[in-house]
């Protein structure tokens, strides 16, 4: 019977993952966060235990790690805490991580939890088909879901050592309040000139409530990922995000091949 360690369990996604690990398998769960032991206590049993505690607390991450065979990490915004986790593992001997997003980034946690994430952590979000494929009005979005990406990227190099194993999954639109105004800012003032603006937003508008995503599936994704043996460095989930990525893939490697030699320009002679 393996055990699985869920670190920010109260993360909508997150619940749903460890409810279909209970309902599909017969894997033990240690649920781990904020107040879990309060928050989640109808979910307490013979095969779930409940951890209070935070990320940057790398005693308590190490006494929750005794004997479990994988880690799933539901917020990677905060480096150092990353860090942290990532240390505990080694000391413990675990070897498996999934990270999969962070508390209020897709509306999967209650306004409070994403208030204090706003207020405490820095502007760092989960990879998504944003991260990689990008348009108007989305800069300051697809750059944070990028960094995440190249993050992920560097630490599963950095732990490839331990045999730990990080993934950083990039789904498309997951059907949540995600693009509800309590969630997207949109701009008070328009430029006549940034129609292309204007045409992104009134289609994120349409989108609303109609993304084609089911987070439950994603969960269900993630279970899946979980019980990879070589699992990949980047999953990403949906066909509008596969389609959105092969045609990026493609028009890159146009332009590539196109600017070959001015690429080539700036090195020094081969002797």
């Amino acid at each position: 019977m393996k055990k699985i360690l869920v670190l920010g369990a109260a993360g909508q996604i997150a619940r749903q993952f460890s409810q279909r690990l209970l309902a599909g398998t017969d894997m033990e769960l240690v649920l781990y966060g904020r107040n879990i032991s309060t928050r989640l206590a109808a979910l307490k049993g013979d095969r779930v235990s409940l951890v209070d505690g935070t990320f940057q607390d790398q005693k308590a991450l190490m006494q929750a790690l005794q004997g479990v065979d994988l880690v799933y990490l539901n917020a990677m915004s905060d480096a150092q805490a990353t860090q942290t986790i990532i240390s505990a593992m080694k000391q413990v001997g675990v070897t498996h991580l999934i990270g999969a997003t962070i508390a209020g980034t897709e509306g999967e946690v209650p306004q409070p939890l994403v208030g204090w994430t706003e207020a405490n952590l820095p502007a760092a979000y989960i990879a998504s088909i944003s991260g990689t494929v990008t348009g108007p009005g989305q800069a300051i979005y697809s750059v944070t879901k990028a960094a995440v990406i190249m993050m992920s990227e560097a630490l599963a190099d950095e732990v490839a050592p331990f045999g730990i194993q990080v993934t950083a999954v990039g789904p498309s639109g997951v059907r949540t309040d995600f693009l509800d105004d309590r969630s997207m800012k949109r701009p008070q003032k328009q430029l006549p000139e940034y129609q292309v603006v204007r045409q992104t937003m009134a289609g994120l508008a349409q989108l609303n409530h109609n993304q084609s995503g089911d987070p439950e599936l994603v969960g269900q994704a993630i279970i899946t990922l979980a019980q990879m043996e070589e699992m990949p460095r980047r999953l990403y989930l949906g066909n509008w995000s596969l389609g959105a990525l092969q045609q990026k893939i493609g028009t890159l490697v146009e332009e590539i091949n196109r600017n070959v030699a001015l690429s080539q320009s700036i090195d020094w002679p081969v002797e």
